[in-house]
């Protein structure tokens, strides 16, 4: 499977087949390495979920022609209701999995940011190759059914998650082929509508009313404050190179 391609003035890697070829479309379509990052991106999300989902966060750097960089931090706070007690209370330190450590997501508003610093094909264009794999489907890899299949990983008791990828209650094996329409109209209603759509219209309130019902006190006013920062990087010199990351609370990964 390949994971990276090139041209004469381009090149791309992701961890996905699917998303490098997206990528790789945007430069031959005109775009640059914004547009081919938003493509990925989008595809990553639905061939790559248990890393790259909507619903996670978004961290970046974007180099301009003239030089200079940037950094797109994007990643949701804690629910306004959330009350640290309340998971003490429930015998939790720092909570991992279930509804309560669930934040807003932030990639959604993370990707608008992305396109405007640059992009020049439309903002709609980035989530055409995303919503076809979603329909028509795209194999389970390595990755996500190790993830799926691991012991301490009760996903196939959530019933979104057991009805795509838990088909007669059994993981999905790697090449399995799963289908994923209501992903699918999510991103046709962001590709169309815009961010708002996901951060205070129908998507949101589809998006709260589901934790809400599991448990987690998230509310639409949380996910209409969000805000992507666009700001300048951390930098330093280190062993001859100049080395730049997005600042906290991004632990520096990027």
């Amino acid at each position: 499977m390949e994971r990276s391609a090139s041209g004469p003035t381009w090149a791309i890697a992701t961890p996905h087949e699917e998303a490098t070829l997206a990528g790789a479309a945007a430069f031959e379509d005109g775009g640059n390495a914004v547009d081919a990052a938003l493509r990925a991106a989008t595809v990553l999300a639905v061939a790559y979920p248990h890393m790259c989902g909507v619903g996670g966060d978004l961290f970046a750097l974007v180099q301009r022609p003239d030089g200079e960089t940037l950094a797109v931090s994007s990643s949701g706070r804690a629910p306004g209701a959330a009350d640290r007690a309340d998971a003490a209370d429930a015998g939790h330190v720092m909570p991992i999995r279930g509804p309560i450590p669930v934040t807003v997501p932030g990639a959604v508003a993370g990707w608008r940011a992305v396109h405007g610093t640059g992009a020049v094909l439309p903002w709609s264009g980035a989530f055409s190759r995303a919503i076809e794999l979603a329909i028509d489907g795209v194999p389970v890899t390595r990755s996500l059914a190790a993830t799926l299949a691991a012991p301490d990983e009760p996903f196939g008791a959530d019933p979104g998650l057991s009805a795509i990828f838990f088909a007669d209650g059994i993981p999905s094996p790697a090449g399995a082929a799963v289908h994923q329409p209501a992903l699918g109209a999510t991103l046709a209603g962001i590709a169309q509508a815009g961010p708002e759509v996901l951060y205070g219209g129908d998507i949101g309130r589809a998006y709260v009313s589901g934790l809400n019902d599991a448990g987690s006190p998230i509310s639409i006013e949380d996910l209409a404050a969000h805000r992507a920062l666009v700001l300048p990087p951390l930098a330093a010199a280190f062993r001859g190179l100049h080395v730049s990351v997005v600042p906290p609370n991004s632990q520096g990964f990027v």
